[in-house]
């Protein structure tokens, strides 16, 4: 997660400590699982990746303008994708 990460469990029962510190260590992993955005194959990372995904997509579209068939965007009428037109 890129981040330090204390832990401290006490109590008299040890086996019921250590089950602790485990249920605490998985629940970390969870969440860096899910959330960090120093792992490729987290939730979060995929979900920016997406986003990303569509919002290049939408930007594409908007600027491959076209009227006509004809090109009025800054880039090579030659390159333009007109099924958005």
């Amino acid at each position: 997660m890129g981040t330090l990460l204390q832990i401290a469990a006490r109590g008299p029962d040890q086996l019921a400590v250590e089950a602790a510190m485990e249920a605490a260590l998985n629940a970390v992993d969870r969440v860096d699982r899910l959330m960090s955005f120093h792992r490729a194959d987290s939730e979060l990372t995929r979900g920016i990746k997406h986003l990303a995904r569509i919002l290049a997509t939408e930007a594409v579209k908007n600027s491959n303008l076209c009227c006509n068939n004809e090109f009025v965007g800054m880039r090579d009428p030659r390159a333009i994708d007109h099924s958005f037109c």
